[in-house]
């Protein structure tokens, strides 16, 4: 008989069908693929192979809905690592492209910060115990670093994207307080917190994404206008 790993407050029996919520509601990752892939395919640069990196990224959010619920059904190690990788890449991406695409900074400069921001997320981790946060200490670095791009972003006056990383980043915060609370959650909420995690952090990625589609697309229309 299988042993399943316990890590969250709904998963209460051995079974295959344990955290239904938490299984359920990766559907939300699958949907908002479905509609980038939509958004994407109707940008103006969508037939272009310079935007390789939104193709792979939309992607990684329907594996990343697949990983998350092949976790939360199986609740094994390896079943695990299949929830952890789409993940591990579509941030490393997300943040190589939003440094090439969204702050204009040049590949040499973006993959300096992108390589500084996995050494202090490593140094962050090793620090302080795994059970920091209920796990969710891992993608605090994450979100100091979209605000990080945030306030660039306003800076830089451009309205047209910071409106979607401005409330990106707040509901990643908010997304993370959820994963944060599940466990102590449970003497009141039996089902835990963390299928709203998921719910919250696929809108997130939905809005994060769109604004890196629109700064495509502003470079498209700016393109033209200069032709």
């Amino acid at each position: 008989m299988s042993t399943f790993l316990d890590h969250y407050c709904e998963r209460i029996d051995s079974v295959t069908w344990g955290e239904p919520f938490n299984i359920i509601s990766n559907i939300a990752f699958l949907i908002v693929a479905y509609f980038l892939y939509r958004k994407t395919k109707n940008s103006q640069q969508s037939l272009d192979n310079s935007i390789a990196d939104i193709w792979i990224l939309t992607g990684l959010i329907f594996f990343i809905g697949i990983g998350s619920a092949t976790w939360h059904t199986l609740a094994q190690h390896w079943a695990l690592w299949a929830d952890r990788t789409p993940i591990l890449a579509f941030i490393s991406l997300f943040i190589l492209s939003c440094l090439v695409r969204v702050l204009k900074f040049s590949l040499a400069k973006a993959f300096v910060i992108f390589f500084g921001f996995h050494v202090i997320n490593s140094f962050v981790l090793t620090i302080f115990p795994a059970s920091t946060l209920n796990g969710s200490l891992f993608y605090i670095p994450t979100g100091a670093l979209l605000f990080g791009i945030t306030i660039i972003l306003w800076h830089r006056e451009n309205i047209a994207v910071t409106n979607y990383f401005l409330p990106g980043s707040i509901l990643f915060t908010v997304a993370i307080v959820f994963r944060t609370m599940d466990l102590s959650a449970c003497a009141v909420i039996p089902v835990g917190t963390h299928f709203v995690w998921h719910l919250l952090i696929a809108l997130t990625i939905f809005l994060l994404m769109s604004g890196l589609i629109a700064t495509i697309n502003n470079s498209a229309e700016k393109n033209i206008e200069n032709e």
